[in-house]
């Protein structure tokens, strides 16, 4: 009597069969063992357990074989297993793909082509025959049929191409649906689905786009190239109905090699609502996959957008969306153009001029005036819709060269469409609000977007135009700022734009004295290119926003911001007048009208701190306490900076009253007394009144100082003035601290030291290479002298293995950087030392 094999035996077996291919023996040991075990044994999950797939693949051979009945008895226990686990149905379809495709490279591809025809219509016949068993009436299996309809679903040609398969499926949903017992199929996202998403019956559309819905991104199995056929079969249908021509499916006969097998009628009644809910729920990578595999289907979904007049609108636009979302950016709008004549300022205007954008603009709810976060969130649901669009088109755009779409579209959002269609106070919100998060996002563009090539922010006429009304907004003087989320993210744009033109400034300025400097030593030594008026750097992009947040000072989170700003854009000295002469006449004209601008700003910056001073002073000794600390760092850059007239009023709001804040005008060479022209006794009472007050938030916002300030010099930008004041306060702070603290304990005077020592480092280097020389001298002449001063008296008051202590220890100082601070300035010194000692 023999015993039934072993899944070892089995296991042995299959190793021998694959290890001598065309083997006959091998083969029929295997085959007989193999039905033995998978028929007689007793194997539950085959094709889901990785111990027993590799022979249950290996056993597809059998249906190349001349059927007999151990056969036929193979493929009915493997059809009462498939009924019973729907993780081997997936596993047994992606093991079926593996075996076809290793025969194809072994065998004659007529002979593969014939043995993967006879498992397809195998599985069809088993699929038909279990649908419509199981949709006869009484028959309550439903675990069974959800596996079988699964199996339906689980490949888009079993829908796509056998028609029988396509109606048994479609019965037997229908069949559930009409006794009210229909049931899920999970959160898996299957081919079907799709397909059956443009079904002839309406109840089967409507069930598949709840069962997509139920999806969830992670869980689509199938890889693209399965849902390419579907989507081509789709819109091979849509071009027919949009240019009225004879059926072709060019679409899906670039797809698949199969398009003439295709039998199912796709139905174009909901076609954008189930184009809609299946693009919107596919990840973005399958989704571009798709979209790159269907030719012109932005064209395609364009040239119906603009021929919808029913209900469809918005589908179709969403669909639009998805589409554009996941094309090449680099082609939509220039295709468009070409096979439409119609470009994406076109498109702009007349979707918002639609008449389903415009009804949904103009419906009126019972709470469409009042500016709670209730009204907002049930406006952004019904807005939503015909908004979301927005986010696609804007990323789909390649700036500067589609420019004036965008222009158009925040224009549009944020006045055309409030003043031509009366919206609601909550809409507009809701509108305002969706431009300034599309002008947040071309902040984050990169370089080669966004800027124009005048070399300023694409967006910056636009802004500069209405500054003024985000401004209100941020401050509370627009209707609109009832809404706390539009206030906040106006403020954020403010705070953006700000330090953009910061950056934009110190690179622009950086430009223009590197020009000067190249052309004081030889005139001749630049191209014309290089100096032509066509590439003066821009300086101050955005001039009206300065004015308005420093001249109505109402809201004190925009008083904060545009002090952070001007404390930077004030924090360096103006280019040597023998420097800045030579610059070429138009640059020149351009740099004065910047060193104006920073004038009339540092005006502006002394007035409001002037208000400020005014105000604190009915403060209560604890609410002035915390303003001063949150705003220690932008005040203490103010009070060094080369702007002497802010001195006195930044001493006034730190009430300490060595200077008089009258005294003065905001000039170069102003005669107003500042922190270099007080005594060194005054500057030694001036610190101690700070550190006994702010401790060593004074001490660490010094050494912020100093970084910022290695960072201007760093970069060729003239920060003489800065480092010199610096270096007083900073050797006064070692006397204050001195009396107060142990200085050989405090982490932050070891951090002022080596933010120092790297400042002291990078301005030698810039006198050793002779960055900026007035007369064959360099301006930080005298600021070196304070500069080694002050060091030398902190490494007098404090043993220099405490402040290598202290770093060690820290876990706010890198001991790396500091160490290298400290090399490079010692190499510097070394190299400066080794010139002229002009020192003396």
């Amino acid at each position: 009597m023999s015993t039934k094999p072993t899944l070892e035996r089995l296991q042995q077996l299959l190793k021998e069969t694959r290890s001598k291919p065309g083997d006959g023996r091998a083969l029929e040991l295997f085959l007989t063992a193999g039905l033995e075990y998978f028929v007689q044994g007793n194997a539950k999950c085959w094709w889901c357990t990785a111990e027993t797939r590799p022979a249950a693949t290996e056993m597809f051979i059998l249906f190349s074989l001349e059927q007999n009945k151990a056969i036929t008895d193979f493929k009915n226990a493997l059809t009462h297993q498939l009924l019973s686990c729907s993780s081997c149905i997936r596993a047994y379809y992606q093991s079926k793909i593996e075996i076809i495709e290793r025969y194809k490279r072994i065998y004659d591809p007529e002979r593969v082509a014939l043995f993967s025809r006879t498992i397809e219509e195998w599985d069809t016949n088993r699929i038909v025959d279990a649908l419509t068993k199981f949709t006869e009436p009484g028959n309550r299996s439903h675990y069974s049929g959800r596996n079988v309809l699964l199996e339906a679903l689980y490949d888009s040609r079993t829908l796509l191409v056998h028609k029988n398969v396509a109606e048994a499926a479609s019965k037997y949903i229908r069949s559930k649906i009409d006794s009210e017992d229909m049931f899920g199929m999970g959160n898996v996202l299957l081919p079907g689905f799709i397909t059956l998403c443009f079904s002839t019956d309406a109840l089967i559309r409507q069930w598949a786009w709840r069962s997509i819905k139920f999806a969830t991104n992670k869980n689509v199995e199938v890889p693209a190239a399965s849902m390419i056929p579907i989507y081509a079969g789709v819109l091979d249908q849509v071009v027919i109905q949009i240019e009225e021509r004879k059926a072709q499916s060019t679409l899906l006969k670039k797809a698949v090699d199969w398009a003439d097998e295709v039998t199912f009628e796709f139905c174009l009644e909901d076609v954008w609502r189930g184009l809609r809910v299946s693009l919107g729920r596919l990840p973005p990578k399958t989704k571009e996959t798709i979209v790159d595999a269907l030719d012109g289907v932005s064209v395609i979904v364009c040239k119906s957008l603009l021929d919808i007049e029913d209900v469809d609108f918005i589908d179709a636009l969403r669909t639009f969306a998805e589409v554009i979302g996941a094309a090449d950016r680099a082609e939509i709008w220039p295709r468009i153009q070409k096979d439409m004549g119609y470009t994406a300022t076109d498109l702009v205007r007349f979707i918002l001029d639609h008449r389903d954008i415009r009804h949904q603009f103009r419906r009126k709810l019972a709470n469409s005036d009042i500016l709670s976060a209730a009204s907002i969130e049930t406006h952004h649901r019904i807005l939503r819709p015909v908004l979301e669009w927005i986010t696609p088109f804007v990323a789909s755009l390649v700036l500067p060269h589609d420019l004036p779409a965008l222009v158009e579209l925040v224009n549009s959002l944020m006045f055309r469409l409030r003043q031509s269609l009366d919206t609601s106070i909550v809409q507009s919100v809701l509108t305002v609000h969706m431009a300034i998060a599309i002008i947040k996002h071309c902040f984050k563009l990169p370089t080669v977007e966004k800027f124009s090539d005048s070399g300023t922010f694409v967006l910056a006429d636009f802004l500069n135009k209405h500054v003024g009304f985000i401004v209100d907004i941020a401050q509370g003087k627009d209707p609109l700022s009832g809404s706390e989320m539009l206030t906040t993210r106006s403020g954020e744009l403010i705070d953006i734009m700000l330090r953009e033109d910061l950056d934009v400034t110190y690179t622009g300025f950086q430009q223009i004295g590197e020009i000067a400097q190249n052309m004081s030593k030889d005139p001749d030594s630049l191209d014309s290119e290089v100096i032509d008026s066509s590439n003066i750097p821009t300086l101050i992009q955005f001039r009206p926003l300065w004015m308005a947040v420093l001249q109505n000072p109402y809201n004190t989170a925009i008083v904060n911001k545009a002090l952070f700003a001007a404390s930077y854009l004030l924090l360096f000295d103006p280019l040597p007048h023998d420097m800045s002469r030579c610059l070429p006449e138009a640059w020149r004209r351009a740099y004065a009208h910047f060193e104006h601008e920073r004038e009339r700003i540092a005006d502006m910056t002394r007035q409001m701190l002037l208000i400020l001073a005014d105000s604190l002073e009915t403060f209560d000794f604890d609410t002035r306490l915390e303003f001063e600390s949150e705003s220690l760092l932008v005040l203490l850059r103010c009070l060094v900076s080369p702007f002497k007239a802010l001195h006195a009023v930044v001493m006034r709001i730190l009430r300490v009253n060595q200077l008089d804040p009258d005294e003065g005008e905001v000039e170069w060479q102003s005669s107003a007394r500042s922190v270099s022209s007080l005594s060194d006794m005054q500057r030694d009472m001036v610190c101690y009144e700070l550190f006994s007050i702010h401790h060593e938030s004074f001490v660490n916002s010094m050494a912020s100082i100093a970084d910022d300030c290695k960072i201007l010099v760093t970069f060729n930008r003239p920060a003489y003035s800065c480092g010199t004041n610096l270096a007083l306060i900073a050797r006064s702070v070692i006397s204050a601290a001195s009396g107060l603290i142990e200085s050989g304990s405090s982490e932050a005077m070891a951090r002022l030291f080596f933010g120092l020592c790297g400042l002291l480092g990078s301005i030698l280097k810039a006198s050793s290479e002779k960055a900026i020389q007035i007369n064959d001298r360099s301006i930080y002449m005298d600021c070196v002298l304070d500069m080694f001063r002050t060091v030398y008296k902190m490494l007098n008051a404090v043993e220099f293995s405490s402040f290598v202590r202290l770093v060690k220890d820290s876990k706010r100082l890198n001991e790396t950087q500091t160490i290298d601070a400290l090399s490079t300035c010692l190499a510097q010194m070394l190299i400066y030392l080794r010139g002229p000692d002009e020192l003396n």
